[in-house]
């Protein structure tokens, strides 16, 4: 069994921030089943992990792989979250953010 490493500060940033959004909109324990699954899903699939760390991928491109794969399955708060990650280039450590996420609970 691997031993996960701890989280990076910055992910450690996102995913604080990301609780208290949810916290706000009483919608915790939902995103946090999200983030677990979103968290599941890229420790099973190394092309999408590859994919989210990909710099030669434009912005526009994971932005339609994230709306098409995850807005069905994932309410607004968490989606809107993915959305930013995309926008500020940080989708490479989203593993990481829903691994602290999941530790911060």
């Amino acid at each position: 069994m691997a031993v996960k490493q701890r989280p990076s500060t910055t992910a450690v940033a996102y995913a604080t921030a990301l609780l208290q959004l949810a916290d706000e909109r009483r919608q915790t324990e939902p995103v946090a089943n999200e983030m677990k699954s979103i968290g599941d899903t890229l420790a099973e699939s190394t092309d999408l992990r590859q994919f989210f760390a990909n710099p030669g991928i434009k912005e526009e491109d994971r932005g339609a792989l994230i709306d098409r794969v995850f807005t069905p399955r994932l309410s607004p708060t968490t989606l809107n979250f993915l959305k930013l990650l995309n926008a500020k280039g940080k989708l490479s450590i989203l593993g990481e953010i829903a691994d602290a996420f999941e530790m911060l609970l």
